[in-house]
């Protein structure tokens, strides 16, 4: 292990940006912040993905450096210009919720979403999720709703199993949302993957379909109805506290 951390300094203090980015990582990790900025630093200023990204989130957190959101807008913006998806999807929540001093900029935020859910994949599926939520009911004048559209993005992000779109779709299909017709065995089907990722709002729904039971999909059960709700409340989801009280 010291061997290989010695031979990662020797290669990041020769100029490999990817061996600077990796030992600031490896700092980062430890939660030796105040080594670790000044190497994503370094890597960033070679050009490295990764390491803007880094050092926006430690700019923003004030890890290892004093807050500044103007520097971490200037890295998150970096970093996504050059593709780097975690960064893409926080600068499109960045312009849509006006955070970090940045001005709400609506257009800028789809385009941001729009970028990032052309190259979801499982590590980075939020995207989907997001553009699918805008475009379910529209932001009028400037977006029209479209659920088709959104209906897809939701498909495909639950597919690529992120957890909040799993919730999603399985609520769609339990309320007859995004287009998608009540189909309650679909609607557990897509509960059940959430809940098993640890999604709060699934188990509950979940503890939910426990507790009357679905003919021929589930069977009613007193105590998975409990367990689920016990998993979300210790997750401290306010509905599922307030059942467990009840119970």
């Amino acid at each position: 292990m010291e061997e290989g951390f010695a031979i990662l300094k020797k290669l990041a203090n020769s100029g490999n940006a990817d061996a600077t980015y990796t030992l600031g990582q490896a700092y980062f990790d430890d939660k030796k912040y105040d080594l670790a900025y000044p190497q994503f630093l370094l890597a960033a200023k070679r050009s490295h993905a990764g390491a803007c990204h880094m050092v926006a989130t430690c700019a923003e957190l004030g890890r290892g450096t004093k807050k500044n959101h103007r520097l971490s807008v200037e890295f998150f913006t970096k970093a996504a210009k050059a593709g780097h998806k975690p960064a893409i999807y926080r600068m499109a929540i960045v312009e849509l919720r006006g955070e970090l001093g940045v001005k709400r900029d609506l257009k800028s935020a789809v385009n941001w979403l729009r970028r990032g859910a052309a190259v979801a994949d499982r590590d980075s599926p939020q995207c989907l999720l997001q553009l699918a939520l805008i475009y379910e009911s529209g932001v009028p004048p400037q977006i029209q709703p479209d659920e088709n559209y959104a209906k897809g993005l939701l498909v495909e992000a639950a597919n690529l199993d992120h957890a909040p779109a799993q919730y999603k779709l399985g609520l769609a299909y339990e309320h007859g949302k995004f287009g998608l017709p009540v189909d309650p065995r679909e609607s557990i089907v897509w509960y059940i993957k959430s809940a098993q990722s640890g999604e709060a709002a699934a188990q509950f729904a979940l503890a939910g379909w426990y507790l009357t039971g679905c003919e021929g999909a589930l069977n009613q059960s007193n105590g998975e109805a409990i367990f689920w709700a016990n998993k979300a409340a210790n997750q401290n989801l306010p509905k599922a506290q307030y059942a467990m009280g009840e119970f």
